[in-house]
């Protein structure tokens, strides 16, 4: 099966009770003038499989971390921003518009951060 799966796809192969993924490459053996077998080359890339694993991991963990913060902040001004609390001066609202903004591109990010994970699976 090594030899007709033609996948790009790294082989997941378990042994000594751990799984280790490798890259496959077919080479074709000849003399001369014929064709007489072929090698099936397997580069060991668990660790950079690993790497990748963590490194989706640490990101949906960061991006989960400030979802919370973020939603939080954005409530609060929300609620600075009713007109029961009081007149707010320019100035007041500049500030406001400007923290919305912000927030806003920090639920950008982490939403992004979010899509990035998923697309790594």
């Amino acid at each position: 099966s090594l030899l007709t799966n033609h996948s790009d796809k790294s082989l997941k192969i378990f042994s000594n009770k751990r799984e280790s993924y490798f890259e496959k490459s077919i080479l074709n053996i000849k003399t001369k003038d014929k064709a007489i077998g072929k090698v099936i080359l397997l580069r060991n890339i668990t660790p950079f499989q690993e790497r990748d694993v963590e490194n989706t991991y640490f990101i949906a963990t960061v991006s989960h971390a400030l979802k919370a913060p973020v939603s939080a902040i954005s409530k609060i001004l929300n609620q600075l921003e009713k007109p029961e609390n009081g007149q707010l001066t320019t100035e007041q609202q500049n500030h406001l518009h400007q923290l919305n903004e912000n927030i806003q591109q920090l639920n950008k990010i982490t939403s992004e951060l979010l899509n990035v994970t998923k697309n790594m699976d």
